[in-house]
């Protein structure tokens, strides 16, 4: 797997454990773009052993990693948390938004978290870049022995439910899948990850989509807070001209509290080698 890492060396710990996290799953090449000033700070670092190569960022990192990928495909970008104080992201606007709206590949926006990937959370929407994000969604699992939480948010309750005070069983009503395309896609989401063997859950949420998901990703079902979020750099689809995620992943990506991977719809998952062969790479087994 060919990988972009920005370096920032005030997010020094984090960013080492996210390439030691995967570097510890899969074969990786690490490209490095980082400062003059910061090269000694990079030199201290104590990164796994893999193959890493220098590249010289010398302007905005997002505009480096934009200009990074246009003279190279990359299969994963990995991204500090850091973004621009208030002021300036009004100003100039918010890095890691600029990131998701350009999507220059698969990004993974570095954030503290637990030593180990254990649960990862997938927001599912009714668009056909869903099962794009699945079928990575499931490699990591898989590599992490991670379990999988899907959410499809339901924006807007239909009128026949929201008059009579009624609950609908969104998973259980085939009716329902109609009106919400959504719905679809999770069971189909819900398929594919039990055909791989991969333990999951499928949760239906009310209410406004970022909000949702961020609580999820937080803890609200299960009661734990996740390790990783997953969402698709949403495009519009001559398929579905409606996909309500299009416009919230930037909101996401900026506000999600943990480790957010933004699935590119182009990236190609058969270049992402996994180190271990076996059926799935128990919790833990790394060393995290």
């Amino acid at each position: 797997m060919q990988v972009l890492l920005y370096w920032d060396p005030r997010h020094a710990a984090v960013l080492t454990k996210t390439l030691m996290r995967l570097a510890a799953a899969f074969e990786l090449s690490v490209d490095v773009l980082v400062t003059a000033a910061d090269s000694a700070a990079l030199e201290r670092a104590a990164l796994p052993a893999l193959r890493v190569k220098r590249l010289p960022a010398t302007g905005a990192p997002e505009t480096d990693i934009v200009r990074a990928c246009a003279q190279r495909p990359y299969d994963l970008v990995i991204t500090p948390p850091a973004d621009r104080p208030g002021l300036l992201r009004m100003i100039l606007g918010s890095r890691i938004g600029h990131l998701v709206r350009q999507a220059p590949a698969t990004i993974w926006i570095a954030r503290p978290g637990a030593d180990a990937i254990q649960r990862i959370v997938v927001g599912v929407s009714g668009g056909p870049q869903t099962a794009h994000d699945i079928r990575l969604t499931a490699l990591l699992a898989r590599a992490f022995g991670a379990q999988v939480t899907l959410v499809h948010v339901v924006s807007q309750l239909p009128l026949i439910y929201g008059g009579l005070g009624m609950q609908p069983d969104w998973l259980g009503n085939d009716r329902m899948a109609k009106v919400e395309p959504g719905l679809a896609r999770l069971r189909e989401a819900g398929e594919l990850l039990a055909a791989a063997s991969i333990p999951h859950e499928l949760v239906v949420r009310e209410g406004l989509v970022d909000e949702e998901l961020l609580a999820v990703a937080n803890g609200a079902v299960g009661g734990r807070r996740a390790d990783l979020l997953v969402l698709g750099a949403h495009a519009p689809s001559v398929h579905t001209p409606v996909d309500y995620y299009a416009d919230i992943a930037e909101q996401v990506a900026q506000a999600s509290p943990i480790a957010t991977l933004v699935v590119h719809a182009e990236s190609d998952w058969s270049r992402w080698s996994a180190v271990y062969t076996g059926p799935s790479l128990e919790a833990g087994q790394a060393g995290f």
